[in-house]
């Protein structure tokens, strides 16, 4: 990861959170050992942890200031089986039995490298939760960009807010551009790179994984292609719908297994 996303991490921590609704612990048959890529300030990954609280979870990040908000929190919560770590997604050791990496590798310089590299740290009947850049889903944010124009950030946000009709408002309203930081993150990061599903899936190849399907995707979508594992497929359907997957790529991979000799 660039010395320039760390730095904008350190200016504005993502996401920016104060409290959460404590979910129901599930009654996990077996535990698991689960490594959070990328995790931020931590919203998700303490969720997790309270969810699964016969898991152990391992969570890494390059902003240590995200990350001692993240430790804070955990205080705060009283959450016991997560630990927070200040390391590079490329050089992290171990296997687990769970991956998950959402919103990270389209930061880094090469996301195929950061998809390899975790994929080493996989167990063999492991999953790997993998949420990443949408090329033609992220389109649609160009012309956001362009009436905000130039200027200093608070700027640009306001003169794009005042430009938005009542429709493109409700429309972005998940967006959460009142908070400058995500408004940052959303529209004028300092480096992201956006797939294609055959691009996806030449990373996913590489990797020496198997794309076993998409965990968000809009009912009507779902009900036709749910089980559609062929991403050459999917590209056909994004290209028809470039909303199909609004801007991320949400999907499970699993490691290819060898075939018997």
């Amino acid at each position: 990861m660039t010395a320039a996303v760390r730095a904008q991490y350190e200016e504005h921590p993502y996401p920016r959170w104060l409290s959460l609704h404590r979910p129901e612990p599930v009654p996990d048959e077996a535990p698991r050992r689960v490594l959070v890529a990328g995790c931020g300030t931590g919203r998700d990954p303490l969720l997790s942890a309270l969810r699964h609280p016969t898991w152990s979870f391992e969570a890494i990040d390059v902003s240590r200031r995200s990350l001692g908000y993240a430790m804070r929190k955990a205080r705060e919560l009283g959450v016991t089986n997560i630990r927070f770590r200040f390391v590079d997604l490329r050089e992290v050791q171990g296997s687990y039995d769970r991956v998950v990496a959402i919103g990270v590798l389209h930061h880094l310089a090469d996301p195929a490298e950061g998809l390899r590299a975790l994929a080493r740290c996989l167990a063999p009947d492991g999953e790997l939760l993998l949420g990443i850049y949408s090329r033609r889903g992220r389109a649609s944010l160009d012309r956001l960009r362009v009436l905000g124009g130039a200027g200093e950030l608070r700027e640009r946000r306001q003169r794009m807010l005042a430009a938005l009709s009542d429709e493109e408002r409700e429309e972005v309203e998940d967006l959460d551009f009142f908070e400058l930081g995500h408004y940052r993150d959303t529209l004028y990061h300092v480096h992201e790179v956006a797939l294609t599903p055959l691009e996806l899936d030449a990373a996913i190849r590489g990797a020496g994984l198997v794309f076993d399907g998409f965990t968000s995707l809009p009912p009507d979508v779902a009900a036709s292609h749910g089980a559609e594992r062929d991403l050459r497929v999917w590209d056909a359907l994004e290209a028809e719908r470039p909303d199909l997957f609004r801007h991320m790529f949400r999907c499970r991979l699993r490691r290819l297994v060898p075939s018997p000799r």
